[in-house]
């Protein structure tokens, strides 16, 4: 008796499906999966411009058209030689690259592949250009654009290096969120939010450069407009963690750190003033010494908008401030940039010193200054003590001198609380 191969054996029962009547999108299915296994050589535009689910070129092993919701685009699945899973790279969109032109796309990838090329020859700029590019661009339109900038150039040096943009893929883009996210923890800030921050800012680059954006910025195109974007089909997960809250025990754990540990002693005054002033790191870090009135016990700093905003000081803060300008050096910053003291201290820096310090004291990850401050309002609150009990510093608006003054009092019954909190437990 003859044996029946495999492949026509699947062939006959998928005619046997057809031939009971089957119709509707069960029946496009069949005869699709009969269309592939007998690589039939009628998949043409048309066929792929109609067709409601992902298309195998025969003829290209590996070549699929993925259908998706919006787009539809060219992809090559191959195994690298010694690696024991399938990866795949993107080759183009539907219909901007044709089928004909994706069979010689396939082509030339393969070929890459099969003499062990480990990355597609230069043919145009670099990543490091093509940045320098983004740099003049964003200087005109994106109101952000010395920090983009500064990102792009540190992706660069640590992922990208002088690669070819064509030869980037999704695994490269995936490497380099991961850095990013690893970095923003180290430096106590939210791993997610910075990798979704990165994924729009990668986006807007490709979207740039391959001529996506509007009409007049053409003159920074310089990647073929159909090429695909390396980001397609990434995403950033929102990870919404259990929220812990802040115990009595913690705050002593931190105070206690603070005072005990060898710190950074430009920082430290920082961490401290922080905590029994409930101010943000941004407020105290653009402090100048000509907005202090150490008399009067205020100090004057400005929002992230540039609006001045009021700190009301304690007798401890002012304390604390004097020992600052004797350790300052003669900068107009009260707290100067360790290496450039004619510029303020990023405020990034103490939020680092306090990232270390919580793991140093197996404090909680929401232990952070936003939330060390709200604990200290809702305190207050409780204690009937409304002044202090919004958002500090005090905005131009909400400044009078009874206020200020009441303010002082309640900051006070704050820091007192500290200390009593810190000999009884």
């Amino acid at each position: 008796m003859t044996k029946v191969p495999p492949k026509q054996q699947v062939l006959l029962l998928l005619e046997q499906c057809l031939a009971t009547g089957i119709r509707g999108r069960v029946a496009e299915i069949v005869k699709h999966a009969k269309e592939e296994i007998e690589g039939r050589a009628g998949i043409d535009d048309l066929y792929c411009r109609q067709a409601s689910q992902d298309v195998a070129i025969g003829s290209c092993p590996g070549l699929i058209l993925k259908v998706g919701k919006h787009r539809r685009r060219w992809i090559c699945r191959y195994t690298p030689a010694g690696a024991r899973s399938t990866k795949q790279r993107t080759l183009g969109y539907f219909p901007e690259v044709s089928v004909a032109q994706a069979q010689t796309l396939w082509q030339t990838f393969k070929q890459q592949i099969d003499g062990n090329e480990a990355q597609p020859s230069l043919t145009g700029p670099t990543m490091a250009e093509l940045v320098a590019r983004y740099g003049e661009y964003a200087r005109s339109h994106r109101k952000a654009w010395r920090q983009e900038r500064d990102l792009l150039e540190r992706w660069v040096e640590i992922c990208w290096q002088e690669r070819d943009p064509l030869s980037i893929t999704l695994d490269d883009i995936e490497h380099c969120l991961t850095l990013v996210g690893e970095q923003a923890q180290q430096r106590g800030g939210h791993g997610q939010r910075a990798k979704a921050h990165a994924l729009t800012l990668l986006r807007h680059f490709f979207a740039l450069h391959r001529g996506k954006l509007a009409a007049d910025l053409q003159q920074y195109a310089c990647l073929p407009s159909n090429w695909a974007d390396p980001c397609e089909g990434l995403s950033v997960s929102r990870v919404t963690l259990p929220t812990v809250p802040i115990q009595p025990v913690d705050l002593v754990r931190y105070q206690k750190a603070l005072m005990g540990l060898p710190l950074d002693e430009n920082i430290k005054p920082l961490l401290l003033l922080q905590l029994s002033l409930l101010t943000p790191f941004s407020a105290l870090c653009r402090l100048v010494w000509q907005g202090v009135d150490l008399d009067k016990a205020v100090a004057w700093s400005q929002d992230q908008q540039g609006q001045p905003v009021l700190l009301p000081l304690t007798a401890a803060a002012v304390k604390l401030l004097r020992q600052q300008r004797r350790n300052s050096g003669g900068s107009p910053w009260v707290f100067p940039a360790p290496a450039h003291s004619e510029k303020p201290m990023p405020h990034r820096y103490p939020s680092q010193l306090m990232a270390a310090i919580r793991q140093h004291t197996l404090l909680s990850d929401q232990f952070t200054a936003e939330r060390v401050a709200r604990y200290g309002r809702r305190w207050l609150r409780q204690q009937g003590r409304d002044a202090a009990s919004g958002k500090l510093p005090l905005p131009g608006a909400a400044i009078t001198q009874a206020t200020v003054t009441q303010c002082k009092e309640d900051l006070h019954a704050w820091q007192q609380h500290l200390v009593d909190l810190r000999l009884s437990l």
